[in-house]
């Protein structure tokens, strides 16, 4: 009682990291349940606020993503996917639009997301890479059959030539996804 959680861009994060720490089972409180409302709004927020508001949701009331509050937050996240910079605010904004909506990326809007995640997944930085792939794949099992995935063979088949050999290692499996 009395818990006030900041907004997210305000140490949200901290917060959720924190409050484990000082009542284990935070999250079953009325306060925490009172304020799903507020936490749901977060989804909008630029950065990692959706993140942790989804994170927050989770553990507050697994039944979140059918609010209609989650409902209203699918647009600004598509646009975060679609748009967002860097590219971890994406994939994970991806994330969560797959919690609210499971059918989101078969909108125009939602394929256009599909091409920016694609454009992640073929990228030299793995942590990104492995990200976007798992997303991807819950997404769409079939992702690197898409057009968009095709699209990257010749950037694919530059990196083949990098320095490093993880990145050409990635890249020939990568090929091989896109063209068996």
């Amino acid at each position: 009682p009395g818990l006030t959680y900041p907004r997210p861009e305000r140490g949200g994060e901290r917060v959720l990291k924190l409050l484990p720490k000082i009542d284990p089972k935070w999250f079953q409180t009325q306060a925490a349940r009172d304020r799903v409302p507020d936490i749901i709004g977060w989804l909008t927020f630029e950065h990692d606020g959706a993140i942790t508001a989804a994170a927050m949701l989770d553990a507050i009331d697994k039944k979140w993503p059918e609010s209609p509050a989650a409902a209203k937050a699918t647009p600004k996240l598509l646009e975060t996917v679609v748009t967002g910079r860097p590219a971890g605010q994406q994939i994970k904004a991806a994330g969560v639009l797959s919690k609210i909506d499971p059918k989101w990326a078969t909108t125009e809007k939602g394929r256009e997301a599909i091409g920016k995640l694609v454009e992640i997944a073929t990228t030299k930085y793995a942590s990104q890479r492995n990200e976007s792939e798992r997303v991807l794949t819950a997404i769409d099992p079939k992702w690197s059959e898409r057009p968009e995935t095709r699209a990257t063979a010749s950037r694919l088949i530059v990196d083949l030539t990098e320095e490093s050999a993880d990145v050409r290692k990635w890249a020939a499996g990568m090929l091989k996804k896109i063209d068996p």
